[in-house]
């Protein structure tokens, strides 16, 4: 039986996995189009602060 922060710890891991496919899947997004505007760019910054 997991303890309570493992329990939590193994939750927080999930969440940045998903988090970390969801990052991929936009930049490689981005990438495909070619091209950057601002939203891009904000879209980046927030992502960047939820990481760390």
């Amino acid at each position: 039986m997991l303890r309570k922060n493992d329990a939590k710890r193994e939750r927080e891991k999930g969440k940045s996995e998903r988090l970390r496919g969801l990052v991929w899947t936009y930049f490689s997004y981005v990438d495909e189009r070619e091209c950057v505007d601002s939203t891009d760019i904000y879209i980046y910054i927030y992502i960047y602060t939820i990481l760390i």
